[in-house]
C-alpha cells in the first residue's frame, strides 16, 4: 500500500482529497493527514516515511517551505508537491508547485504520475 501524506490547514481539502481517492478507486493509497507542518514532521519519521507528500505553502506553526527543508534534512527521499491557492515560488527540495484547484481537479492523474497506476 502506498502512503500519501497530505498537509493542509484546511480540513475541507482533507475531505475532498479523501473523497477523490475513493472515487478514483485508489484503495491502494493510505491517506495520512496533518493540519500543519509540525504535525507532519511529528508523523514523518524515517521508519514510516510516506511515498508522497503534498503540502500547502501557508500554514500555522510550520509552513510548507520549512517542512520541505526539514523533511529533506531528515533524509526523506520521496517526492514533495507544494500546493497553494495563491502564486508562490517553488522551494528547494520540492518537485513541483501545483495550484490547489488543479490538485483537486486532477488528483487521480497526479497520483498515477507520482505513485504509479492504481493496483487492485
Amino acid at each position: 500500500m502506498k502512503r500519501l501524506l497530505l498537509v493542509d490547514d484546511c480540513i475541507d481539502v482533507h475531505l475532498l482529497v479523501r473523497a477523490k481517492l475513493r472515487r478514483a478507486g485508489r484503495s491502494d493509497v493510505e491517506l495520512v493527514t496533518a493540519t500543519d507542518g509540525q504535525a507532519a514532521l511529528d508523523y514523518a519519521q524515517p521508519e514510516r516515511f510516506p511515498d508522497l507528500v503534498i503540502t500547502d505553502v501557508n500554514m500555522p506553526r510550520c509552513d510548507g517551505p520549512t517542512l520541505v527543508g526539514a523533511l529533506r534534512a531528515a533524509g526523506y527521499p520521496g517526492p514533495i508537491l507544494l500546493t497553494s491557492s495563491a502564486p508562490a515560488a517553488l522551494v528547494a527540495g520540492a518537485q513541483a508547485m501545483i495550484d490547489k484547484g488543479i490538485l483537486l481537479d486532477e488528483l487521480a492523474v497526479l497520483l498515477d504520475a507520482w505513485l504509479g497506476p492504481a493496483v487492485s
